[in-house]
């Protein structure tokens, strides 16, 4: 219970801020319809309706959650504007100011509501990993992939993940640093899932990739 907690909480304080912004955001892209985020943003609605469908908050829960995420966002953004912070103490002080608002958020939680987030996050993580098991076992048969090129595919699979988790759980690294060396691990796998592939599949993979339910979406903003 108390290793999902430490993870939950955190996901809350999002969940719950993206709840009351996501009009903000549509409005964004309603003026930028070329908005490169709108699919990670859709997806991230998606996962947060999940979350927190049938939470049953109260009133006065929302209200301490609305409070605690405005003073949580001055105190990061007062921390982003301290020059005199090194790059190292900066991500440390911004690790304190996390724990101490995950801290705060448990303390606004019943615990039916604590145990029913550990359902809920634990239900989204089976989801991802079967979601991620077929994703492979679909592209073999859209792409007619060979046994060995789902072999390889799965092993570079395996290896992404592992690295990313290497780069994400690196205390000595900052945020910035982390979104920089996560961004060239994924070109690095698009670089060997190329590899695997033949050209016709390579090609036959974009225009998959292109066709998904969160780019089409975004396309039809765009055309609107």
């Amino acid at each position: 219970m108390k290793k999902y907690l430490t993870t939950l909480f955190a996901f809350l304080i999002f969940a719950f801020a993206g709840n009351t912004q996501t009009a903000d955001s549509a409005r964004v892209i309603e003026h930028n319809p070329n908005h490169k985020k709108f699919g990670n943003m859709h997806r991230g609605n998606e996962r947060r309706s999940f979350e927190m469908k049938d939470m049953n908050f109260s009133d006065s829960q929302k209200e301490q959650m609305k409070n605690i995420r405005s003073q949580y966002r001055n105190k990061m953004n007062l921390l982003d504007q301290d020059k005199a912070l090194s790059p190292e103490d900066l991500e440390t002080k911004k690790n304190e100011l996390r724990k101490e608002q995950k801290e705060k958020f448990e303390s606004t939680l019943t615990p039916e509501q604590k145990e029913k987030l550990v359902q809920r996050k634990q239900q989204h993580q089976t989801e991802r990993k079967t979601k991620a098991h077929n994703g492979i076992s679909g592209m073999k048969s859209r792409l007619e992939l060979t046994d060995a090129q789902v072999s390889q595919l799965q092993t570079d699979q395996k290896t992404f993940k592992a690295k990313a988790k290497a780069i994400k759980e690196d205390n000595s690294s900052t945020a910035d640093q982390k979104k920089e060396q996560l961004m060239q691990l994924r070109k690095t796998r698009e670089e060997s899932v190329k590899n695997i592939l033949s050209a016709e599949q390579w090609k036959k993979r974009g225009e998959m990739k292109q066709n998904r339910p969160g780019r089409v979406k975004a396309r039809t903003i765009e055309k609107s």
